[in-house]
Protein backbone atom coordinates (compact mmCIF):
# COMPACT_ATOMS: atom_id res chain seq x y z
CA UNK A 1 0.00 0.00 0.00
CA UNK A 2 2.77 2.05 1.13
CA UNK A 3 4.52 1.88 -2.05
CA UNK A 4 1.82 1.97 -4.39
CA UNK A 5 0.91 5.69 -2.69
CA UNK A 6 5.17 6.46 -3.23
CA UNK A 7 4.79 5.75 -6.94
CA UNK A 8 1.46 7.62 -7.56
CA UNK A 9 3.58 10.94 -6.15
CA UNK A 10 6.97 10.66 -7.74
CA UNK A 11 4.70 10.66 -11.28
CA UNK A 12 2.42 13.66 -9.93
CA UNK A 13 5.40 15.71 -8.56
CA UNK A 14 7.24 14.66 -12.23
CA UNK A 15 4.76 17.87 -13.32
CA UNK A 16 6.42 21.27 -13.43
CA UNK A 17 3.08 22.60 -12.22
CA UNK A 18 2.28 19.89 -9.64
CA UNK A 19 6.37 20.53 -8.55
CA UNK A 20 5.94 24.10 -7.64
CA UNK A 21 2.77 23.17 -5.41
CA UNK A 22 4.68 20.76 -3.60
CA UNK A 23 7.54 23.71 -3.10
CA UNK A 24 5.21 26.46 -2.28
CA UNK A 25 3.35 23.74 0.05
CA UNK A 26 6.84 22.80 1.95
CA UNK A 27 7.58 26.55 2.17
CA UNK A 28 4.64 27.09 4.41
CA UNK A 29 5.01 24.33 6.53
CA UNK A 30 8.38 25.44 7.44
CA UNK A 31 7.02 28.83 7.61
CA UNK A 32 4.55 27.57 10.19
CA UNK A 33 7.08 25.88 12.06
CA UNK A 34 8.96 28.54 12.70
CA UNK A 35 5.97 30.79 13.83
CA UNK A 36 5.31 27.92 16.03
CA UNK A 37 8.71 27.94 17.44
CA UNK A 38 8.32 31.77 17.95
CA UNK A 39 5.12 31.52 19.67
CA UNK A 40 6.60 29.06 22.34
CA UNK A 41 10.12 30.56 22.66
CA UNK A 42 9.60 34.11 22.20
CA UNK A 43 12.64 34.18 20.16
CA UNK A 44 12.67 33.87 16.72
CA UNK A 45 15.25 31.69 15.22
CA UNK A 46 17.65 33.34 12.86
CA UNK A 47 20.59 31.60 11.04
CA UNK A 48 22.35 34.61 10.52
CA UNK A 49 22.21 35.39 14.70
CA UNK A 50 23.32 32.31 14.98
CA UNK A 51 26.24 32.92 13.14
CA UNK A 52 26.24 35.73 14.64
CA UNK A 53 26.95 33.81 17.64
CA UNK A 54 29.44 31.23 16.78
CA UNK A 55 31.44 34.19 15.64
CA UNK A 56 31.29 35.72 19.24
CA UNK A 57 32.09 32.51 21.41
CA UNK A 58 35.14 32.17 18.65
CA UNK A 59 36.10 36.09 19.02
CA UNK A 60 35.95 35.46 23.18
CA UNK A 61 37.69 31.88 22.78
CA UNK A 62 40.85 34.35 20.87
CA UNK A 63 40.79 36.96 23.52
CA UNK A 64 41.05 34.72 26.09
CA UNK A 65 43.88 32.78 24.29
CA UNK A 66 45.32 35.98 23.78
CA UNK A 67 45.58 37.06 27.81
CA UNK A 68 46.91 33.81 28.15
CA UNK A 69 49.76 34.15 25.88
CA UNK A 70 50.17 37.92 27.22
CA UNK A 71 50.72 36.32 31.08
CA UNK A 72 53.06 33.32 29.75
CA UNK A 73 55.24 35.32 27.49
CA UNK A 74 58.32 36.73 29.09
CA UNK A 75 58.39 40.03 30.65
CA UNK A 76 59.86 42.71 28.81
CA UNK A 77 63.15 43.79 29.72
CA UNK A 78 63.61 47.97 30.07
CA UNK A 79 67.27 48.80 30.48
CA UNK A 80 67.67 51.27 33.46
CA UNK A 81 68.44 54.43 31.81
CA UNK A 82 71.69 55.85 33.25
CA UNK A 83 72.21 59.58 34.35
CA UNK A 84 75.38 61.06 33.92
CA UNK A 85 76.51 63.11 37.43
CA UNK A 86 76.41 66.12 36.77
CA UNK A 87 79.87 68.45 36.08
CA UNK A 88 78.82 71.69 38.02
CA UNK A 89 78.78 72.16 41.37
CA UNK A 90 76.36 74.39 42.95
CA UNK A 91 77.42 74.45 46.38
CA UNK A 92 80.54 76.79 47.07
CA UNK A 93 82.62 75.39 50.22
CA UNK A 94 84.91 78.51 51.32
CA UNK A 95 87.30 77.10 53.65
CA UNK A 96 88.19 79.49 56.32
CA UNK A 97 90.86 78.76 58.90
CA UNK A 98 89.73 80.25 62.55
CA UNK A 99 90.70 82.75 63.66
CA UNK A 100 93.64 82.54 66.09
CA UNK A 101 94.52 84.56 68.75
CA UNK A 102 97.97 84.94 68.57
CA UNK A 103 99.74 83.86 72.06
CA UNK A 104 102.91 85.53 73.60
CA UNK A 105 105.97 82.97 73.04
CA UNK A 106 106.18 80.94 76.22
CA UNK A 107 109.15 82.80 78.82
CA UNK A 108 112.22 80.57 78.51
CA UNK A 109 113.10 77.95 81.74
CA UNK A 110 116.62 78.22 82.90
CA UNK A 111 118.03 74.70 83.52
CA UNK A 112 118.26 73.38 86.60
CA UNK A 113 121.63 72.03 87.79
CA UNK A 114 121.98 69.40 90.80
CA UNK A 115 124.71 69.21 93.41
CA UNK A 116 126.75 66.25 93.16
CA UNK A 117 129.56 66.79 95.16
CA UNK A 118 130.24 64.51 97.79
CA UNK A 119 127.99 64.87 100.94
CA UNK A 120 131.52 63.45 103.00
CA UNK A 121 133.58 66.96 101.53
CA UNK A 122 130.41 69.25 101.62
CA UNK A 123 129.73 68.13 105.34
CA UNK A 124 133.48 67.93 106.56
CA UNK A 125 135.18 71.16 104.98
CA UNK A 126 138.24 72.13 105.07
CA UNK A 127 139.47 68.84 104.50
CA UNK A 128 141.67 67.33 101.81
CA UNK A 129 140.16 65.69 99.02
CA UNK A 130 141.43 63.24 96.03
CA UNK A 131 143.78 65.70 94.40
CA UNK A 132 145.01 67.16 97.35
CA UNK A 133 142.33 70.28 97.32
CA UNK A 134 140.66 71.74 100.28
CA UNK A 135 137.35 70.95 100.46
CA UNK A 136 134.41 73.23 99.51
CA UNK A 137 136.67 75.41 97.91
CA UNK A 138 136.18 75.91 93.97
CA UNK A 139 139.40 74.35 92.84
CA UNK A 140 138.24 70.99 94.87
CA UNK A 141 134.96 71.49 93.48
CA UNK A 142 136.37 72.21 89.69
CA UNK A 143 138.73 68.84 90.31
CA UNK A 144 135.48 66.65 90.96
CA UNK A 145 133.45 67.48 88.08
CA UNK A 146 136.34 66.62 85.55
CA UNK A 147 137.00 63.85 87.01
CA UNK A 148 133.08 63.15 87.26
CA UNK A 149 133.44 64.03 83.39
CA UNK A 150 136.49 62.34 82.15
CA UNK A 151 137.41 60.16 84.39
CA UNK A 152 140.79 61.96 84.98
CA UNK A 153 142.12 64.36 87.29
CA UNK A 154 145.70 65.66 87.72
CA UNK A 155 147.10 65.36 91.04
CA UNK A 156 148.02 69.64 91.74
CA UNK A 157 147.08 70.11 95.10
CA UNK A 158 150.07 67.82 96.35
CA UNK A 159 152.72 69.46 94.37
CA UNK A 160 151.63 72.53 96.21
CA UNK A 161 150.04 74.10 93.27
CA UNK A 162 146.82 73.56 94.19
CA UNK A 163 145.37 76.65 93.97
CA UNK A 164 143.33 77.87 91.16
CA UNK A 165 145.80 81.09 90.18
CA UNK A 166 148.31 78.21 89.18
CA UNK A 167 145.92 76.23 87.06
CA UNK A 168 146.80 77.36 83.96
CA UNK A 169 150.29 77.49 84.25
CA UNK A 170 150.10 73.66 85.44
CA UNK A 171 147.77 72.68 82.36
CA UNK A 172 150.19 74.33 80.00
CA UNK A 173 153.28 71.91 81.93
CA UNK A 174 151.65 68.90 81.31
CA UNK A 175 150.41 69.80 77.94
CA UNK A 176 146.64 69.89 78.72
CA UNK A 177 144.80 72.56 76.04
CA UNK A 178 143.92 76.12 77.56
CA UNK A 179 141.75 78.50 74.99
CA UNK A 180 139.64 81.98 75.83
CA UNK A 181 136.58 80.25 73.96
CA UNK A 182 134.54 78.28 76.12
CA UNK A 183 133.64 74.30 75.41
CA UNK A 184 131.19 71.99 77.09
CA UNK A 185 132.57 70.85 80.66
CA UNK A 186 135.86 72.85 79.92
CA UNK A 187 137.02 74.42 83.47
CA UNK A 188 136.32 78.77 83.35
CA UNK A 189 139.57 79.96 85.34
CA UNK A 190 139.26 84.07 86.72
CA UNK A 191 142.06 85.18 88.92
CA UNK A 192 141.94 82.58 91.73
CA UNK A 193 137.76 81.18 91.31
CA UNK A 194 136.75 78.18 88.69
CA UNK A 195 134.04 77.36 87.71
CA UNK A 196 132.31 73.95 85.66
CA UNK A 197 131.53 74.61 82.15
CA UNK A 198 127.68 73.07 81.70
CA UNK A 199 126.93 74.30 78.96
CA UNK A 200 127.31 76.34 76.12
CA UNK A 201 124.51 77.78 74.61
CA UNK A 202 123.19 79.21 70.84
CA UNK A 203 124.13 82.90 71.70
CA UNK A 204 127.02 82.72 73.02
CA UNK A 205 126.47 82.25 76.47
CA UNK A 206 127.51 79.15 79.05
CA UNK A 207 125.85 78.16 81.97
CA UNK A 208 128.40 77.22 85.10
CA UNK A 209 128.24 75.51 88.44
CA UNK A 210 130.63 76.16 91.04
CA UNK A 211 131.37 75.82 95.03
CA UNK A 212 132.35 78.19 97.63
CA UNK A 213 130.57 81.99 95.29
CA UNK A 214 132.06 84.96 97.58
CA UNK A 215 133.46 82.57 100.29
CA UNK A 216 130.14 80.38 101.32
CA UNK A 217 131.64 77.18 100.68
CA UNK A 218 128.25 75.89 99.18
CA UNK A 219 127.22 75.07 95.72
CA UNK A 220 125.90 77.62 93.40
CA UNK A 221 125.07 78.09 89.84
CA UNK A 222 124.33 80.65 87.10
CA UNK A 223 122.96 80.72 83.14
CA UNK A 224 123.55 82.54 80.24
CA UNK A 225 126.92 84.88 81.28
CA UNK A 226 128.84 85.74 78.83
CA UNK A 227 131.74 83.82 78.20
CA UNK A 228 134.06 86.54 78.80
CA UNK A 229 133.23 86.03 82.31
CA UNK A 230 136.04 83.62 82.49
CA UNK A 231 139.58 84.68 81.32
CA UNK A 232 141.04 81.16 80.47
CA UNK A 233 139.30 78.14 79.92
CA UNK A 234 141.21 74.52 80.64
CA UNK A 235 139.92 71.52 78.10
CA UNK A 236 140.84 68.78 80.03
CA UNK A 237 138.75 66.66 78.43
CA UNK A 238 140.75 67.00 74.99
Amino acid sequence: MISETRTKFTSWLKSPRNAVIAGVSALAIVSVGTMSAFALTGTPTDTKTAQNSVTTAESTENLQNTASDSQNAAPATTAPTETAPSTTNTTTHTNTAPATTPQAPAAPVAPTYSDSYPAEWKNGCDAIDTWGMTTCQSSSYAAFKVNEAFGNMPKWGYTGQGDVSHWVANANAANIPVGTTPKLHSVGISGNFSAFVEAVNNDGTIDVSYYNWQYNKAFGYKTSIPASTYSNYIYFGN
